[in-house]
Formats: structure tokens, sequence, C-alpha cells
């Protein structure tokens, strides 16, 4: 399975996250990142605005704070 073109840029999230969700991040890493990045909310953010304005806290399934960084 393909990587998100963008995961390098998610890899501050996953070592932030990972030291109290290692299970969800798993899970959300498959889902997101190796399936359909088009539902990811750092995905969304990043197409709109950079890398630089993805905030760390975002979860890759939290598409309505996505939508409206995204605007």
């Amino acid at each position: 399975m393909t990587k998100c073109n963008h995961f390098e840029q998610c890899m501050s999230f996953f070592k932030e996250q990972a030291k109290c969700f290692p299970a969800t991040l798993h899970f959300l890493e498959e889902k997101y990142c190796n399936a359909n990045n088009h539902h990811c909310a750092r995905y969304a953010v990043f197409m709109a605005h950079g890398d630089t304005a993805i905030p760390l806290d975002l979860f890759p399934c939290q598409q309505v704070r996505g939508q409206v960084l995204s605007k």
C-alpha cells in the first residue's frame, strides 16, 4: 500500500501523539495515510495552507475542524 505523499509532514504529529495513543495512531495511519488521504483533516489543511498551518494536535479524523481550518 502506498503512503500519502504528505506523510513526512505529519511525522511530528505521529511521533508526539504515539506516546499516548499508539494503537489509535496505527489505526488512523492505516485509514488515512495508507488508504484515502482525501478524507484526512490534516491533508485538507495542508492542501489549503501548507504544512506550517497544520496544528500539531489535529487528528486525521477531525474532518469538521479540518474544514474550518481550511477556509
